[in-house]
């Protein structure tokens, strides 16, 4: 101010202005209703000189970050709020932008547009549209079903909707969040599962036997089922299977029937398919063939030939893999069922590649090399399926021993275990060229719970975990279905140390609910190894959920005859007897309820009657009891009651018995 006035006092009245420019003269926006708009324009000075401005809106309609502005460039921001302003109103005004080096105006135009959703090219502003999406890209829908701008165009208008699609994504995974809202807003049928037959009847099976149950689907759309059995014979090879796996609208679930794991007496069981619209059960029913039947089918059943050839293949492998059996014998066994197949199914180039994998484990390194040269001749490469090739890249690299072919097949057999169903051919494979497997047991264990949880069940599955966690106790520290499956199959096979078997034990003892599947695996481990240990961790389980079948009896006498300690433990003894005779009572249980018990008046009933029965064993308690039975008698004379139990009070006390009547 001071060099303006001094400016003028000398007669200089010019004086230096900024020249203006603005980037905007005009606006034209479309605003979707229920959003919050965000714009900026620059203002710069063409001459270097400090511009000071203000800018204002002419309806106030516009918000800005910032009124005024001192310098040489800035932006102006602003905001336009149509959160509340419904779609086809239309606002025009200006901008007024006041400076020191002239006054500008900004018109503008703003219109209030539908919401809608931008997918690429796409302008998805109805449910028709997004439901065509879901229809020909259900995970791109999917991902678009969580954004914001999905939300603010179909769900944030509609109470009723915005509550059902909150409800939806809060209870259950997006894919099924969205299959079920899509149902809801009558864009799509259900997805619901059938099957070709709902009882199957076989054949008792000798050995490891495979079944085919083909499953449909009715439409497109999303569905995720667990599937279980309710007997150990009937092995799903699936535990889940998703919409993703069916080619076109069918999916063959394959099932092992394993004869080793038939109780005595058994000959059906169930195959439970679960989702959240429907439950599919499936009948299995074995039955003996007939002596006829035996003749006619078993020594030209070519079937039966390929299926126990393959099925000695699994079994062999395992046996060399657990130690079982020398290398000498795997090798001769498997070669002889390799050129059994390869005989009986001659189009399968795969068992002519098992061949020579037994060929190079025996050393006949040469015999292989010709035969690489004659496949390399005669067949052209492309024409092998994923399965051929890969294991073709193992062989190549198991003779030639050259890093970069190693790289090459590990690189080849990982891909197509991303991208192909049958991973635990792949898998296996993975397991030879993949050192990180064997450097690091982590990994392995992470990628054996991966295939699981996509509901792959394999026994080559549970043997590597076995070998894993008898390697390393240490990793054992969850019990989830995964680590359930691998305990119990490494028990029945007897392939888990006693360090494993330890851990899990200590585990188990640490669960507060009852876990049927847990349960049997410590019933298995306390029939092998009656430990004190064992036997505290069953009855921990059984009496924390109250559970008093006669079958658990067993469990609590042996730990009364222990003398281990539970709270609960001799009310439970008592309430898991079989009331229909008077089993001897041991006299420390009979001390302890005479002295504090919780049992109900059946139960006491059953308890005086069972001291009296057995009185010539514990005559001394019994005169211990006396008084408190005779009570208890006449309270039940005086609410009229009678019962064998009863009766037998009433019968040692004849003055009350008539009082009862």
């Amino acid at each position: 101010m001071k060099a303006i006035v001094e400016h003028y006092a000398k007669g200089e009245f010019q004086v230096d202005r900024p020249e203006v420019a603005i980037s905007e003269k005009f606006l034209k926006l479309n605003i979707e209703s229920g959003t919050l708009y965000e714009g900026v324009f620059t203002v710069n000075s063409t001459n270097d000189h400090v511009i000071k401005a203000m800018v204002y809106d002419s309806r106030y309609m516009l918000r800005f970050n910032q009124h005024t502005f001192i310098a040489k460039n800035f932006d102006v921001g602003f905001t336009f709020d149509a959160t509340c302003l419904e779609a086809g109103k239309n606002y025009k005004g200006h901008i007024s932008v006041i400076t020191d080096g002239g006054e500008f105006k900004i018109l503008y135009d703003i219109d209030i547009t539908t919401p809608y959703v931008k997918y690429g090219d796409q302008k998805i502003d109805d449910l028709f549209k997004f439901a065509t999406l879901a229809e020909s890209n259900w995970a791109e829908a999917a991902r678009v079903f969580v954004r914001d701008d999905f939300k603010r165009t179909f769900i944030n208008r509609d109470p009723v909707i915005k509550q059902i699609y909150n409800s939806l994504m809060e209870s259950q995974s997006v894919n099924q969040a969205l299959e079920e809202f899509l149902v809801y807003v009558h864009k799509k049928r259900a997805l619901t599962l059938s099957v070709s037959k709902a009882k199957i009847n076989l054949e008792f099976p000798e050995e490891l036997s495979k079944i085919s149950i083909n499953i449909s689907k009715n439409t497109w759309g999303y569905s995720s089922s667990t599937v279980r059995s309710t007997e150990d014979f009937i092995i799903p090879a699936r535990k889940v299977i998703t919409s993703a796996d069916f080619y076109g609208n069918l999916y063959a679930l394959d099932v092992l029937i394993s004869p080793e794991n038939i109780p005595d007496g058994v000959t059906s069981g169930r195959i439970i398919i679960e989702n959240v619209y429907q439950t599919i059960e499936i009948e299995i029913n074995l039955s003996k063939p007939t002596e006829k039947e035996i003749k006619v089918s078993k020594p030209g059943s070519k079937t039966h030939l390929i299926k126990s050839n393959q099925v000695r293949l699994i079994t062999t492998y395992m046996d060399y893999r657990m130690g079982r059996i020398q290398l000498r014998e795997y090798i001769s066994t498997t070669l002889f069922a390799f050129n059994n197949l390869a005989r009986y199914v001659p189009e399968e180039d795969l068992y002519r590649l098992g061949t020579m994998h037994m060929n190079i484990m025996q050393g006949e390194t040469e015999k292989v090399e010709q035969e690489f040269l004659r496949i390399e001749a005669d067949v052209d490469n492309s024409g092998m399926n994923n399965k051929q090739s890969c294991y073709y890249a193992y062989l190549k690299a198991m003779v030639g021993k050259d890093r970069r072919a190693t790289e090459q097949a590990k690189e080849l057999i990982r891909r197509s275990y991303h991208t192909e169903d049958d991973k635990i051919f792949y898998f296996w494979l993975l397991l030879f060229v993949d050192d990180t497997y064997n450097n690091d047991q982590t990994a392995l264990y992470r990628e054996v719970k991966n295939l699981y949880e996509q509901g792959y069940n394999s026994p080559l599955m549970y043997m590597e975990l076995c070998e894993v966690l008898n390697n390393n106790p240490l990793l054992l520290k969850h019990i989830t279905d995964l680590e359930v499956t691998t305990i119990r199959w490494g028990l029945r096979h007897q392939y888990l140390s006693d360090e494993v078997i330890e851990a899990f034990i200590q585990l188990a003892a640490s669960f507060r609910q009852f876990d049927a599947k847990i349960f049997e695996i410590m019933d298995s481990i306390y029939s092998k190894k009656k430990s004190d240990e064992v036997l505290s961790s069953i009855c921990s389980m059984l009496i924390s959920a109250g559970k008093l079948d006669n079958k658990y009896h067993r469990f609590y006498r042996d730990a009364v005859e222990r003398n281990l300690k539970f709270i609960g433990l001799n009310e439970c003894f008592v309430k898991s007897m079989n009331f229909s005779r008077y089993d001897l009572i041991p006299q420390s249980v009979l001390m302890y309820l005479n002295y504090k018990n919780t049992l109900s008046e059946k139960e006491l009933a059953y308890l005086y009657a069972n001291v009296i029965y057995n009185k010539s064993q514990h005559m001394k308690v019994y005169h211990e009891y006396a008084t408190t039975m005779q009570d208890f008698m006449e309270n039940m004379i005086i609410s009229g009651k009678v019962s064998d139990d009863l009766t037998v009070l009433y019968d040692l006390f004849p003055s009350y018995r008539y009082n009862v009547f």
